[in-house]
């Protein structure tokens, strides 16, 4: 059973007295400004809407999410879509059935032009797995953010995991990323993809785009046990962006796992020469996650994020890039995980063999946790040039 309304709003930090929310639209959720009347959350992709950041009660939006299985371990992702993800930011509390929060120190924080991620496992520190579980998404009140009071689109992912049957027979560490320059002779043709219909993209191969300031292009390279993924970004010289120069034009690329989490990301400033950007993941290893809330890390469908920020410039601008990823790695004798997949996974679009890599580690009895945030400015941006 969840928490009472009283008690899951006293330990979310959320307000008691909830207000209307609009019904969704099919494949959306409305979620509750009330932790009694909390939606139900469907294992997998459902899209909903955050409210005004500024208002105590709007900014709050609670669901319910069951698992399927007695055995299952649940995690919650959630990522905000264009135009909220330009300035805005949020974050994602857990709380269980004894009054008990399972996750209190969830990230959030500015966004500039990609996304802001928060994932929150289902088991920590006293917490064990039960029937179902609150999920608080609350928007955050961001002084420097001039539209966080208007609504903010923002896809949350509900994924059901199996449990690890053989947690101590797994590898401690896996072989370091062995980066190289990319090739980007062989060209590919694509249409750039969002965040809820990423465009599928082929290892080693390039493609060539161009990105306007305030969008942010999503593609899928699916990524299995013991492999990493590199993607470099070539930018094009441009007279145009030279002539901004002195805005500091940011460009970024953000890669996420199958939960939404982060696994990699790389920030800085454009030129207006030849500008290269690369980020490359750690291997898909079942020791990524910790209590301190390390980085996230499943095998499946990866999603690789490139964005231009609209803030800093005085007007519209557009860049020329080719874009390329190379995935590597090889680890032999993978154990059963015990599940033929994880739930909630869109597995028409990446089949998942039964072995597939689930992030676990440090965690006695193989409880998972996890919690992380995706291109937080406060944390990792330093922009150079």
């Amino acid at each position: 059973m969840l928490a009472t309304a009283t008690a899951a709003g006293l330990l979310l930090g959320g307000a008691l007295g909830g207000a209307p929310v609009a019904a969704a639209a099919p494949g959306q959720v409305a979620g509750s400004t009330d932790p009694a009347a909390a939606e139900p959350l469907p294992l997998g992709d459902s899209t909903t809407t955050l409210g005004n950041a500024r208002d105590r009660i709007d900014r709050n939006r609670y669901f319910r999410a069951n698992r399927t299985t007695p055995s299952g371990r649940l995690i919650v992702g959630a990522a905000m879509q264009p135009p909220g993800m330009a300035h805005d930011g949020f974050s994602i509390q857990t709380s269980r059935a004894q009054n008990r929060t399972c996750l209190h120190n969830s990230n959030f924080g500015p966004s500039r032009g990609g996304a802001v991620i928060g994932v929150s496992g289902d088991a920590l520190d006293g917490c064990p797995p039960e029937p179902g579980m609150l999920v608080q998404v609350q928007r955050a009140d961001l002084t420097d953010m001039p539209r966080n009071n208007e609504p903010a689109p923002a896809l949350v992912r509900v994924l059901e995991v199996p449990e690890v049957r053989n947690l101590n027979d797994l590898p401690a560490t896996l072989p370091p990323p062995k980066t190289q320059e990319l090739p980007t002779g062989e060209q590919g043709r694509v249409t750039p993809g969002t965040l809820t219909a990423p465009a599928s993209i082929q290892s080693t191969r390039s493609y060539r785009l161009s990105l306007d300031s305030g969008t942010v292009h999503v593609f899928s390279v699916p990524v299995d046990w013991g492999q990493w993924l590199q993607v470099q970004a070539q930018i094009a010289p441009s007279e145009a962006v030279a002539a901004v120069s002195d805005q500091r034009p940011q460009f970024g690329i953000g890669v996420l796992g199958p939960d939404l989490g982060e696994a990699e990301e790389t920030v800085s400033t454009l030129t207006g020469d030849a500008d290269t950007f690369d980020a490359v993941t750690e291997p898909v290893a079942l020791r990524a996650y910790s209590r301190s809330g390390s980085k996230p890390f499943l095998a499946g469908r990866y999603l690789v994020a490139l964005w231009l920020s609209p803030d800093r410039l005085a007007g519209p601008l557009r860049v020329d890039y080719t874009l390329t990823t190379r995935v590597g790695g090889e680890v032999t004798g993978v154990p059963d995980f015990g599940g033929e997949q994880i739930r909630g996974v869109d597995s028409g679009q990446l089949p998942l063999r039964r072995w597939i890599a689930l992030g676990v580690g440090g965690l006695g009895g193989g409880l998972l946790v996890a919690a992380g945030a995706v291109w937080l400015v406060n944390r990792r941006r330093t922009p150079v040039g």
